[in-house]
C-alpha cells in the first residue's frame, strides 16, 4: 500500500505538474484582445519609471497638439482656398459690376451730352426764333413807320408857289408883283408866317444869295386844303428907279425871293421857299431861279 501511494502521488504530482492546455482563441477576437492590451499597458505602465511616464504623457500631448495644429492648418487652408475662390468670384463680379457701372456712366454721359446738345439746339432755335422775331418786328416797324410816314405825307399840308405875275414895271413907277401861295395837301396849313424880298445883281453873277432867305417873316392866314392866298410885294420907286434902265437892258437881274413857314395837323414843321427872276422885262416875264425852289 505504501508502495502504491507514492506511485499514485507521483502520478498525481506528475499530472499536476503538467501545464494546462489552453484553448486557442482567434486573433481577432475583441474580447481577448482588449483585455490583453489593457493588461499589457498596465504591465508596461507599472514597469515605467516616473520620468518615463512624464515623457510619455508630454509626447502624447505634443502629438495631440500637432494633430490639432495640422487639423487647424488644414481647416485654414481649406478656408483660404474657398475664400480665395470666393474672393476671385467676388473680384470678377465686382469687375463685371464696375464694367456695368462704367457702361452706365458712359451711357449717362452720352445722355447728358445729348441733353446738353438738345438744350444748345433748343437755345439756338430760340435765339434764331428771337432773332427772326426781332428782324420781323423791325421790318414790321419799318413798314409801319413807312406806312405812317406815307400816310402823314399823303394827308399833310403842302405849301408851294402857284401862279405869279408882275403887275407893274414902268419908268418912274414902283415895281409890283403878286405871288400865289397854294396848299396842295389834304389837311390845312396852320400857324402860317411868310416873308418876301428882292435882290438886284449883275447878270454875270449867278444868284440868288443864300443870305437873302434869312428874312423877317410876318403872320399870315392859315390855308385850307387845296386853298391859296396871294402875297403882294412892292419895290418903292426911289429904290427901283436907279436900276430900271439896267434891268431893261438885262445887264442887271431882278430877283424876288420868299419864305413860308407853317405847321401841319400833326404838329410837324413845314417850310417852303421860292426864287423868281425877271427874264424878259419888256414882256414882264418872270421864271423860277435855278436854285432855292423847294418845299418840305
Amino acid at each position: 500500500m505504501s508502495d502504491e501511494n507514492p506511485t499514485s502521488d507521483q502520478g498525481g504530482q506528475t499530472l499536476n505538474s503538467l501545464p494546462e492546455m489552453q484553448r486557442p482563441e482567434p486573433l481577432n477576437s475583441p474580447k481577448t484582445t482588449q483585455p490583453n492590451a489593457a493588461n499589457e499597458f498596465q504591465d508596461v505602465k507599472k514597469e515605467l519609471s516616473g520620468y518615463e511616464r512624464s515623457t510619455l504623457r508630454w509626447t502624447i500631448v505634443i502629438v495631440a497638439v500637432n494633430a490639432l495644429t495640422c487639423l487647424f492648418i488644414g481647416l485654414q487652408w481649406h478656408e483660404i482656398k474657398s475664400g480665395s475662390s470666393d474672393t476671385h468670384t467676388l473680384a470678377e463680379q465686382a469687375k463685371k459690376q464696375a464694367d456695368k457701372m462704367s457702361n452706365m456712366s458712359d451711357a449717362a454721359d452720352k445722355i447728358r451730352a445729348a441733353a446738353e446738345n438738345m438744350v444748345i439746339q433748343d437755345q439756338r432755335i430760340a435765339d434764331n426764333a428771337h432773332t427772326a422775331m426781332d428782324a420781323s418786328n423791325k421790318q414790321s416797324k419799318v413798314a409801319l413807320d413807312a406806312t405812317i410816314s406815307a400816310s402823314k405825307l399823303d394827308q399833310r399840308a403842302w405849301i408851294g408857289v402857284g401862279d405869279f405875275r408882275v403887275t407893274q414895271f414902268e419908268k418912274d413907277k414902283s415895281f409890283k408883283i403878286d405871288v400865289e401861295i397854294k396848299n396842295s395837301g389834304k389837311t390845312p396849313a396852320l400857324d402860317m408866317t411868310d416873308g418876301m424880298r428882292y435882290g438886284i445883281e449883275p447878270s454875270s453873277i449867278f444868284g440868288p444869295r443864300d443870305e437873302w432867305f434869312n428874312m423877317i417873316v410876318t403872320t399870315a392866314e392859315a390855308i385850307p386844303p387845296q386853298g391859296s392866298h396871294t402875297m403882294h410885294m412892292e419895290i418903292p420907286l426911289p429904290v427901283i428907279a436907279p436900276f430900271f434902265d439896267a434891268i431893261k437892258a438885262k445887264t442887271m437881274s431882278l430877283y424876288i425871293v420868299g419864305v413860308i413857314l407853317y405847321k401841319t395837323i400833326s404838329k410837324e414843321d413845314g417850310r417852303a421857299e421860292f426864287c423868281l427872276v425877271m427874264v424878259d422885262p419888256d414882256k414882264l416875264d418872270v421864271a423860277y431861279c435855278r436854285t432855292h425852289n423847294n418845299m418840305k
